[in-house]
């Protein structure tokens, strides 16, 4: 045989006699537990009994307890009835109330944005076509074709710098935008 010794499983029998473990860990300590309490239970339980059964019906558990929730529910009542009647005013009050003030703002501020947006694309489209006469104007000079080609070289020479005047106004135009209608604008809030 080697040195280790082949596993064994554990019977649920003591080594002396046949006789089977105590129980141990968690279910030891819940039957322990249960044991202790059971004898209490039972008294409390007998005393409950007998007073229902013995006392007038004002002292009686039953009456007692029943008592002192209701009247737990009642001052729990009496306490959010205030609050409830003021939310109940307060969403009549809303739901009567003609658009609010920020309502309509919101929907100037959007077509104002979309009227910026159509302006500021016309004017890269300008921007982008006065680039393109500029670069035409310096291939036609550069090609030297003569006559009538020189002359609109020339002219079409003189856009070079309108395309950055167009994005320069388009900068100022974006900046003016954002701040007129900055979302750190106040708006009135619903009343």
């Amino acid at each position: 045989m080697s040195d280790r010794q082949a596993y064994q499983p554990m019977h649920n029998q003591s080594a002396g006699g046949g006789q089977p473990y105590a129980a141990t860990g968690g279910i030891a300590r819940s039957l322990g537990y249960l044991r202790a309490l059971v004898p209490q239970a039972i008294v409390l339980a007998a005393c409950v009994i007998v007073a229902e059964a013995a006392l007038p019906p004002a002292a009686k558990p039953s009456t007692l307890l029943g008592s002192f929730h209701g009247s737990l529910d009642t001052a729990e009542i009496n306490a959010k009835q205030g609050a409830v009647v003021q939310f109940e005013e307060d969403m009549t009050s809303a739901r009567t109330a003609p658009p609010a003030n920020w309502q309509m703002e919101a929907q100037v501020a959007a077509q104002q944005q979309q009227a910026v947006a159509e302006a500021l694309q016309a004017q890269a489209g300008m921007a982008n076509l006065a680039d393109l006469a500029c670069v035409t104007g310096g291939i036609l000079g550069a090609l030297n074709l003569g006559g009538e080609w020189n002359q609109a070289g020339e002219k079409m020479t003189g856009a070079c710098g309108v395309g950055d005047q167009f994005r320069k106004s388009m900068a100022d135009t974006l900046a003016t935008t954002a701040r007129d209608n900055s979302a750190l604008v106040k708006r009135s809030a619903p009343q």
